[in-house]
């Protein structure tokens, strides 16, 4: 009787528990655990002015590559971290000018992986003088995508430049258009007839896309205070110049020794010789 009970209660042991499931279960738990591990990449690539250094930078990435002849750049299969929220990037142009920082969102986490792009760098913008004078010509030159046309947005910043023959008026002023060449340069002159000081920012326009806008300048025309400010001491340094000059001939003119004839003393006359 108690053998018989022992044997239906194996039996019914190894029906519940069999060898094989409890294998299973570790071969399944192993399998899940190796799936959630891996790494994301993500591709960018885009347009900027030509043999550009492009900077690229996350929380956790520094990437620097250089664009070809045509402007064009590529970070290619770079790993980026869960972690990470928006991917920032710029560029320095062929004359050492960096460009505004452009900041995009990151891929999302769940994607293995992700192609950003074609993304539009800022151009480069700079004035060969921020101070000019009335009716004079002024240059403002960059570099951008090749062969594109590059839109000049300007407006004015106040209206104090008080020495221009012509007040500023209360109007915008309208976009014009420069044209880089094959080697991304572009320039054009600034106006300079209104009596106001400005501001300006450029944007490239590629395959009728905008780029970012640049950096924005300011250009300062020159007021009466700034004249003033600049002939004043000149001229209270050349008054001070000929005081002291005056002062040193009167000092002069005081020490001098008095003439013989006019002491008093007579003039001694040459004898006259008899022959």
């Amino acid at each position: 009787m108690l053998r018989r009970l022992f044997l239906i209660f194996f039996i019914l042991t190894i029906s519940f528990f069999p060898p094989s499931s409890v294998s299973a279960i570790t071969k399944i738990a192993s399998t899940s655990i190796s799936a959630t591990i891996g790494q994301r990449y993500f591709t960018l690539d885009g347009y900027t002015s030509p043999k550009s250094v492009v900077q690229l930078e996350t929380n956790n990435l520094n990437l620097t590559t250089h664009s070809n002849n045509f402007g064009y750049f590529q970070f290619n299969r770079s790993p980026i971290s869960p972690q990470t929220s928006e991917v920032c990037l710029y560029s320095i142009d062929h004359h050492n000018r960096p460009s505004t920082p452009t900041c995009i969102p990151a891929p999302p986490p769940g994607n293995y992986y992700t192609h950003i792009g074609p993304t539009l760098l800022p151009p480069t913008l700079t004035l060969n003088s921020p101070k000019v004078n009335p009716h004079s010509t002024s240059l403002a030159s960059g570099q951008s995508i090749p062969n594109s046309p590059v839109n000049i947005y300007l407006y004015q910043a106040n209206d104090q430049a008080k020495s221009f023959p012509k007040p500023a008026q209360a109007y915008s002023l309208p976009i014009f258009t420069a044209q880089s060449d094959e080697l991304g340069n572009f320039n054009f002159n600034l106006p300079t007839a209104q009596a106001s000081n400005f501001r300006l920012f450029a944007v490239t326009q590629y395959q009728d896309h905008p780029s970012p806008k640049s950096n924005t300048l300011t250009y300062l025309m020159p007021s009466l205070f700034n004249y003033l400010y600049i002939f004043i001491p000149l001229f209270i340094i050349t008054l001070i110049i000929f005081l002291y000059l005056l002062f040193l001939s009167q000092k002069t003119h005081r020490h001098l020794p008095a003439c013989p004839a006019t002491a008093g003393v007579p003039l001694a006359l040459p004898e006259k010789i008899s022959l």
